[in-house]
Formats: structure tokens, C-alpha cells, sequence
């Protein structure tokens, strides 16, 4: 599996050890095990995924679409509320409408409701999760208009036609009405937090490039990272578009405690920018949701916009906001953990600081699945001492890159997360998405804790969120491996009967229960061999392959195969070429079940060559991609790629007795449009990438996969090929993401002190490194009696932390018992990665603790078994 960033050696065999497996968390889907264990041959609509809130008398719901719509497969939604033990219908509504106020609701009284989609042939898809919403009497805000002076901090800025929105739990808000934009954001315990002097545009509207990216951002003294824009400068308080001039704001009103602002925002392409406009609804309300024992008090704000339908190559919604305590970055750290790594940033020096991240703010991995989006990683997390501020996307339907910055060198303040939205949608109003600011402080929280316990709390809440709204089931790791090549004709020689025998023995015997296989059988490579292979269970090597995964199985070993969905493994010449020898050692050297190179000789990858126009992703101008991760060919997963190769494999897979699938490169978040089904006359506009990429790890669990892979604990899964902490640190204290591969912090070398999910040194080198590989030398060479064990320290710490996480399965929250400060230390971030041509060190604080507390799902306190 290669690194997203090229630089590991490349490595066939992946061994996950001590892979805890739970009992399923609550029912998202109504899937019955017979569905689960017999699906059909095609793959299914799944159901919207729905969101709600509370009204005065009303609940107000909202859905992800089913991305299926955009081909014209439904007909529209469906509202249900639950009546007693029955589903009752309230509302029909057209396939472009993802929202519905229900009104005449009792205030006090709980409701469950649920939605399907209605597909062109009458059926209805599955039921959504369902939600409950409790209707409460709520205080409309006040609106005042005019002048306003904004003084706070170092600043005295003058708003020359604002509206003050002021709501009853304390917070106000000041918007702009010339330019669009909220310059001031007043918290309920008096706290300005948002950076009132414009810079750049609001928001923007960027272009994406001739591969369906993002364009390349720049910062400027104009404004803040970005692409090349089609939106028109308008921080200037009146816009002159030539045969016009006009305010930004069009209209606002109030629905309860809700106030939308609707606007204008100017745009131009091919040098026309008369009369051309996007229309954008800022839509704002107060939120209050209680993180572990900390309560925060903040904002919702929606953001919907409708673009002509000339746009419909796609675009990128930029949010461009500052915040900070008064507005100032002084003191403001952020805390994060990511793929390749997990650090704090001071952002108070008085020169540019961009989060070490890969690439550029809104600008995420091209074809490759995307580590820095809020789809990969839960929340942007940010600390000043005496406050502390989130950032969270709801709806999670677009790709929504986040990556914190500041600009004293262009001469603003603040830190802003440089949120930005991938779409395709044009010709209709839509919901981009809706942003959580939620903020908390001793004034507002009475539990007020340490940043780590804070941090800690807010990651697994989100954690736990975004795996219960799109259906992931959880999966922990308390040790994995990385190892060398698995030799495939080493493997077939010993057979596959003969090898799980032994394995299951040697395995148990260590603590060790699940396996995953690299590219051992077809269905990492479904294109390598026939297409009975997908659709027959007895046939060729899938009767063997199940007998296989039941022996595994019945000795607790659980069976996991190696898949990548977004490329497809070989060079575009050889997926256009209807026979070839050599190019492709996955499905020539190391699939040895069945040997994929006889029928690649004979036939090609035929499937994919015959489908090559629908199926690969093409340019804009419908020419083939060029420049892509390893060499490899970028598919679209909106195509039969999808229905025909990769939903077969997946179903196959299940009755074949797989647990798991080993996803490479299993980001969250897939950037960008993808513009072949345009190209192809199958859609109206240039689709966004991100939802026919949940549809993928969405039905795997449906069909009732555990997702493992790089970077799915946004999802609360396992995290393979090494951890961001490989132990809970005494200094990076938050749990995993990261790859021990690449060094996890820019804050000293991590040391063991707590390891409450991940026990034992998983990077490359360390104690199991080289394990399954060793042991099938060792097998196929008549010595397995020379193979030795773990140590037996080793094998009881795996042993310990098995029982434990059986009898007590996956934790609420994570409590660190007597946390408290451990001095001062000093970082010094590598390279200049984020602080330009500054050589630059920062202080902060470390931490120490004495034990761990076990929040279980129903509540009970248990003090995990440390192992310093």
C-alpha cells in the first residue's frame, strides 16, 4: 500500500492483530442478517441520511440526498412520522428538495421521524435513521438596522448598513448588509470571536480546474488562500458592475429563533460580469450541545446558494472568516491529529503560519482520497486557554477541506479554518452545508476542564457522531503490523486450507484474531479474471477461498480482504489494451487465487476496456487523466465501475465469508467533480465526488463490513499501517489519526505512558514488524517449530486489552484521572513546514495523569488497566 505522499517503500501484507470486533451499535438501516448475508446482485439505493432540529410547535428536517438522484433514478422523497408502532407518511417531495418544516406540533412532546427516497419504478428505498425532535418555546431574536461601530479589541470599525441580530441566550451576531457578511460575532459570556475586518469576499465561488480540482490557491493582500475565483471583489462598500450598483443584501427575515440573510454575490467568467450573480442564504441560529461534562454555546449557520445553470463544469464554496478571542490570533493554538501527522500550532507570531497539512488550504489530494477534509477528520479544534472553539460540518454531502491559517504578513488577524465546499450543483437552490461554531469558556461551562480532557471529549463525540449518521460500524485496533511482501506463490503452494490452519492456532496462541490478505485473491483485482468469479460462489478458487474464511473463523480469526475503489490498480495503456503481458505484479505476482495473468494475457481487463469512456475519469476537455497517483487509472465511482466490479466484489465477498475490508487509502473525503457522467450525457452538470464515495463505504457497511484502512477513525474505525497515537501521549494527547511511518508529532518523540486503544509499537521496525511474513517463510519451509512467539509480556497486554474491550466495548468518553500540567516544553516544527522562511520555536504545555476512567455506552465508570 503506498503512501498517500510517496515516500514508503512499498509494502504487500498487511497483519492487523488484536482487531476488536463489537456487537453492532444501534440499527441505522432496516437490513435484515438474511439481506446482509444474501444481498442482491444489484447494488442498492441506500437511504438519505437525516438530519433535525427542534422548532417552536415545529421540527425542522433536512437530508443528504441519495447522489443516485443526479441520474434521474428517483422521483422524489418521502416524510414519515412514527404513530404508535407504524410509519405514518406527513410529505412527498420533488427529488431536488432535501428539506421540510413539519409545523402544528405539541411544544414538550417527542417525534420520530424518518425519510425514503421514491424511486422511477415505485419502490421506495430503505427507511432513513430515524431522528426525535422535541419541540420547545423559542424567543425570537431582535433585528435592528443601521449604522453600527464596532469597538472591541484593537478595533474601531464602522458598519454603514448593518443588521444587529441579538438572541435570548446572549450571543448577537452584526451582518453586513453592503458586502454580505457577518463582521461580528458576540459569544453569551461577552466574548467577541470573530475577526471583524473584511478581507477578501465572504464567500467565494472558485473555479475547479481541467481535472474537476479545486484551483491552485494563493493568498494575496486581497485575500486570504484561494483558487482562481469567479467571484467579483466586493469589499469595497458598493460594488460597481458597470450598468448597476447595488448592496449585498437582498432580503432578511426570521423564522422563530432562525434568521436568514438572503444575497447577491457578484460573479464573471470569460470577461462577462454584467448583471451576473449567484444568489447565497446565510442562514443562522443558536446551538447548545454538552461535550463530555463541558457545555458549549455557539452557532449554527446554513449555507444554500443557486448557481446558473451555465456553471455547471462545478465549483467551490469558500467560507472566509477570522476568529480568535476579540478577533485576535494572539494565544490561539490548534490541536489536531491527521494522517500523516498530530501537533499543536501556535498561531500568535507575527508572520504567516499555514497547519502542516498535504497541500494547501482547500486543496486536497487530486485523485487520491483526501486526509485534510472534515470527512477524514472530525473537527477543527481551537485553544486560547480561556476559551476554546470548534468547528464542525453537519451534512458532510460535499468535501469539505479544512485547514487553519493566519496572515499578519497581508496584514489581518485572527485564525481562519479556510472552509471550502466541493459541488456540481447548478439550475436549483441547494444546502452547501451547515457549520457548527461552538464555543465554551469557565463563564459558560461550570466543568470547564483541561484542554486535553476538552479535546479528548469533543474527538470522540464526533467521532461517534459521524459513525452513527452514515452507518459505519465501529472497529478498534489494539496492535497492527506492517510487514514485508507476501510472496503469493509461496502462499499458493502451501494452500490456503493448510495455511489458515495453521495460522488460526499460532494466532489465538499470541492474542492476535483477525488477518488481513493484501493482494492475495480476485477480489482486490475483481477486473483480473471472469465475471463468474462475482456472480457464482462455487466457482474456481471462491469454494476454496470460503473454506478458507470458515476455518479462520471458527478458531477467531477473522478473514479481511485488501480493496481500492477510487483507482483502478495498472497504467491507462494496459487498461486499454485487450491483451498484455506484465505491468500489473498484484494480479500476476502476488493473486495467486485465482492467478490473475492468464486471463489478463487472453483478455485484458476487459470489463474495464469495453466501459473505458463511462468508466475512467476523464478530463474536462473528455481527454484521459494524466499525472495520477502511482501511475494508477482514477475511476468514477458515480459509473458502472461501481455496479459492476466493485458492489459484485463487495458482495461476493460476504458470501464468501469475509469480515473486513482492508481499504487503501480510505480517506473520508474524495475532493472535487468528477466530470465523465456530463461527458457522457448522463447527467446534467459535473457531479461532486464526495457522495458517490460515502456510497461505497456506506454499502460495505450495510452489507455488514467493518472498514478498516488509512484514516477511517473520523468514522470510528480502525486505523491500519501504523497510529497518530500509537499511545495515548503524556504531550499529544488525543486519539488516533496520524501515521507512525512518518514521525506523528512536531512535539518531541512520542514515549509510552497510557495506552488506552492501541497498544503496542505499530510502525515499521517495531515489535511485530515483519510477523506474517516471517511466519508464512517459516510454514512453507517445514520450520514453523523455529517460529517464535510473541513475547509473553506482549501476548498478555494484547490478552488483557481483548477482554477488556469485549466485556466493555467501545468508550463514550475517555476520562484522565488527576490530569494536570507537567512543565513547559518547546517545539521546534521541522523543515519550516508551516512557518515559512521563519526558523521558529514555540513553548507550550505538557501534560501528565495518573490513570484512565472507561466511560461505557451505558454509562458505567471503569478504570482502564494501565500500561505505562
Amino acid at each position: 500500500m503506498p503512501s498517500y505522499r510517496g515516500k514508503r517503500k512499498r509494502k504487500w501484507l498487511l497483519l492487523i492483530a488484536a482487531l476488536i470486533l463489537y456487537g453492532e451499535i444501534q440499527t441505522l438501516y432496516s437490513v435484515s442478517s438474511t439481506v446482509a448475508q444474501n444481498p442482491s446482485l444489484n447494488p442498492p439505493v441506500l437511504p438519505p441520511v437525516l438530519f433535525a432540529d427542534r422548532g417552536d410547535r415545529k421540527a425542522y428536517l433536512c437530508w443528504d440526498p441519495c447522489p443516485e438522484a443526479a441520474f434521474g433514478k428517483l422521483r422524489g422523497y418521502r416524510v414519515f412520522i412514527r404513530r404508535g408502532n407504524s410509519w405514518a407518511p406527513i410529505a412527498t417531495v420533488s427529488p431536488d428538495r432535501t428539506e421540510w418544516t413539519v409545523t402544528g406540533l405539541e411544544n414538550g412532546k417527542t417525534y420520530t421521524f424518518t425519510v425514503a427516497g421514491l424511486l422511477r419504478n415505485g419502490a421506495e428505498t430503505e427507511r432513513s435513521r430515524s431522528v426525535d425532535v422535541k419541540p420547545t418555546p423559542l424567543s425570537s431574536p431582535t433585528l435592528q438596522t443601521g449604522a453600527v461601530s464596532l469597538s472591541f479589541g484593537p478595533y474601531h470599525e464602522a458598519v454603514s448598513h448593518g443588521v444587529v441580530v441579538r438572541w435570548a441566550d446572549g450571543q448577537s451576531i452584526v451582518f453586513d448588509e453592503d458586502i454580505a457578511r457577518w463582521r461580528d460575532w458576540q459569544a453569551a459570556d461577552g466574548q467577541h470571536l470573530l475577526y471583524p475586518t473584511p478581507y477578501g469576499n465572504g464567500i467565494d465561488m472558485v473555479k475547479m480546474d481541467v481535472h474537476g480540482f479545486p484551483t491552485i490557491p494563493q493568498k494575496t493582500k486581497d485575500h486570504p488562500w484561494l483558487g482562481d475565483a469567479y467571484t467579483v471583489d466586493y469589499t469595497s462598500p458598493a460594488r460597481d458592475l458597470h450598468d448597476r450598483t447595488f448592496r449585498g443584501l437582498v432580503s432578511s427575515h426570521i423564522d422563530g429563533e432562525r434568521v436568514t440573510f438572503e444575497s447577491w454575490l457578484p460573479v464573471e467568467d470569460t470577461g462577462w460580469a454584467r448583471w451576473t450573480a449567484i444568489r447565497v442564504w446565510q442562514t443562522f441560529w443558536p446551538i447548545q450541545k454538552k461535550i463530555g461534562e463541558t457545555l458549549y454555546i455557539g452557532l449554527a449557520r446554513k449555507i444554500e446558494v443557486f448557481v446558473p445553470s451555465y456553471f455547471k463544469w462545478g465549483y467551490q464554496i469558500c467560507l472566509n472568516d477570522g476568529f480568535g478571542p476579540e478577533g485576535e490570533r494572539k494565544n490561539v493554538s490548534l490541536y489536531y491529529a491527521h494522517f500523516h501527522s498530530a501537533g499543536i500550532v501556535d498561531f500568535s507570531p507575527s508572520w504567516d503560519i499555514t497547519q502542516p497539512m498535504a497541500g494547501t488550504p482547500r486543496r486536497g489530494a487530486g485523485y487520491h482520497a483526501d486526509p485534510g477534509c472534515l470527512q477524514a477528520i472530525p473537527m477543527g479544534f481551537l485553544d486560547w486557554g480561556s476559551g476554546n472553539l470548534i468547528f464542525v460540518a453537519r451534512q458532510l454531502y460535499h468535501c469539505a477541506h479544512i485547514q487553519f491559517a493566519s496572515y499578519p504578513e497581508e496584514g489581518h488577524n485572527g485564525v481562519w479554518p479556510n472552509l471550502a465546499f466541493d459541488c456540481g450543483e447548478a439550475g436549483r437552490r441547494f444546502v452547501v452545508d451547515t457549520v457548527y461554531y461552538l464555543y465554551s469558556s469557565p463563564k459558560i461551562s461550570r466543568d470547564f476542564p483541561p484542554v486535553p480532557q476538552r479535546y479528548t471529549d469533543a474527538q470522540l463525540h464526533f467521532l461517534w457522531r459521524n459513525a452513527r449518521t452514515f452507518g459505519f460500524k465501529p472497529a478498534f485496533l489494539t496492535a497492527s503490523v506492517y510487514t514485508g511482501t507476501l510472496d503469493g506463490q509461496r502462499l499458493a503452494k502451501v494452500g490456503l486450507l493448510p495455511f489458515a490452519k495453521q495460522l488460526a492456532k499460532v494466532w489465538h496462541r499470541n492474542s492476535i484474531d483477525a488477518f488481513a490478505f493484501w493482494h492475495d485473491f480476485w477480489l482486490s483485482q475483481p477486473y483480473s479474471v471472469s465475471s463468474k468469479y462475482l456472480h457464482d460462489p462455487n466457482y474456481g478458487a471462491n469454494k476454496e477461498i470460503a473454506m478458507m474464511c470458515r476455518q479462520l473463523k471458527e478458531e477467531g480469526i477473522q478473514p479481511v480482504f485488501w480493496m481500492r475503489g477510487e483507482l483502478l490498480t495498472m497504467s491507462l495503456p494496459l487498461a486499454l489494451s485487450d491483451r498484455f503481458w506484465g505491468g500489473d505484479p498484484r494480479a500476476e505476482e502476488y493473486q495467486q487465487f485465482p492467478c490473475g495473468a492468464p486471463y489478463l494475457e487472453q483478455f485484458g481487463a476487459k470489463r474495464v476496456r469495453e466501459h473505458a469512456e463511462e468508466w475512467i475519469r476523464r478530463d474536462k476537455n473528455g481527454e484521459w487523466p494524466k499525472d495520477t497517483p502511482y501511475g494508477w487509472v482514477p475511476m468514477s465511482m458515480a459509473s458502472g465501475w461501481f455496479d459492476d466490479q466493485l458492489y459484485p466484489a463487495l458482495r461476493m465477498g460476504r458470501l464468501l465469508g469475509f469480515d473486513g475490508i482492508l481499504v487503501d487509502g480510505g480517506f473520508g473525503g474524495l475532493e472535487g467533480v468528477d466530470y465523465t457522467p456530463l461527458l457522457e450525457g448522463q447527467t446534467k452538470e459535473a457531479i461532486p465526488c464526495q457522495p458517490y464515495w460515502w456510497r461505497f463505504y456506506r454499502t460495505a457497511a450495510w452489507l455488514g463490513y467493518r472498514l478498516w484502512g488509512e484514516c477511517t477513525t473520523a468514522w470510528l474505525g480502525g486505523f491500519v499501517a501504523g497510529a497518530g497515537i500509537q499511545h495515548d501521549m503524556p504531550d499529544l494527547w488525543w486519539l488516533s489519526v496520524g501515521n507512525s511511518y512518518d514521525r506523528p508529532s512536531f512535539v518531541d518523540e512520542p514515549t509510552l505512558e497510557h495506552r488506552a486503544f492501541e497498544l503496542a509499537e505499530m510502525s515499521p521496525g517495531g515489535m511485530l514488524d515483519g510477523l506474517g511474513g516471517n511466519f508464512l517463510a517459516a510454514l512453507s519451509e517445514h520450520r514453523l517449530s523455529e517460529w517464535k512467539d510473541l513475547p509473553a509480556s506482549f501476548r498478555q497486554e494484547l490478552a488483557t486489552a481483548i477482554e477488556f474491550l469485549k466485556k466493555y466495548g467501545p468508550p463514550k468518553r475517555i476520562i484522565f484521572v488527576n490530569l494536570r500540567p507537567s512543565g513547559t516544553k518547546t517545539c521546534t516544527p521541522p523543515s519550516n513546514w508551516f512557518t515559512g522562511s521563519h526558523d521558529a520555536s514555540f513553548t507550550y504545555q505538557a501534560w501528565q495523569w495518573d490513570g484512565v476512567v472507561w466511560v461505557t455506552q451505558d454509562g458505567r465508570h471503569v478504570p482502564y488497566p494501565s500500561t505505562p
